[in-house]
């Protein structure tokens, strides 16, 4: 009975045909256009997701190169650090007088995770592991100032301790926050 009615030239017949084939295929035409939202929103995410790893990983390469350079600079010339005179020198303990390179020694080591997590890990890894770093820049810049400002003296050496210790602080605070930009 339909099929005759759909291949009667009828417009009237045609028209109620049409009405309900027209809805159907707009509910099929809704329901693509929601399925295609949520694929769209799914790429999105995804490539924020890349982005801001990309951002971290990037951040975490830089640190890596920076914590080195720093840590050799620390390791091999101590001094870098504390510039005390040979009679300054015999009053301070034996353990004090290798602070450079202990403070050499824990950047190296932390930089062992950076190593570890820059091309493996996740998104919230990463970042904990540049909050960790941002910390211990923090740390180690105080420690700089506490030993320019109790020695009473500043060097050149200590300039540049400073200086890169500031841009390894500064890398770790602008890949944290370019990571959780949007």
């Amino acid at each position: 009975f339909v099929a005759k009615i759909k291949n009667s030239n009828s417009e009237i017949l045609n028209n109620f045909i049409d009405i309900e084939d027209k809805d159907i295929e707009d509910k099929d035409i809704e329901d693509k256009d929601i399925e295609d939202k949520d694929i769209e929103e799914k790429n999105n995410k995804n490539n924020k997701k890349k982005n801001k790893i990309k951002i971290l990983n990037r951040a975490l390469r830089f640190d890596f190169i920076i914590c080195l350079v720093i840590s050799i600079c620390w390791f091999f010339y101590p001094f870098m650090l504390i510039q005390l005179t040979e009679s300054q020198i015999e009053k301070l303990m034996p353990n004090d007088k290798y602070i450079g390179k202990w403070l050499a020694l824990i950047v190296l080591l932390s930089n062992v995770f950076t190593l570890k997590f820059i091309k493996k890990g996740k998104l919230f890894t990463k970042q904990y592991i540049l909050l960790s770093k941002l910390l211990c820049a923090c740390l180690v810049l105080i420690t700089i100032i506490i030993i320019v400002i109790n020695t009473k003296k500043l060097y050149i050496s200590n300039i540049i301790s400073i200086i890169l210790t500031s841009i390894w602080l500064a890398n770790s605070a602008t890949g944290l926050l370019l990571s959780h930009k949007k």
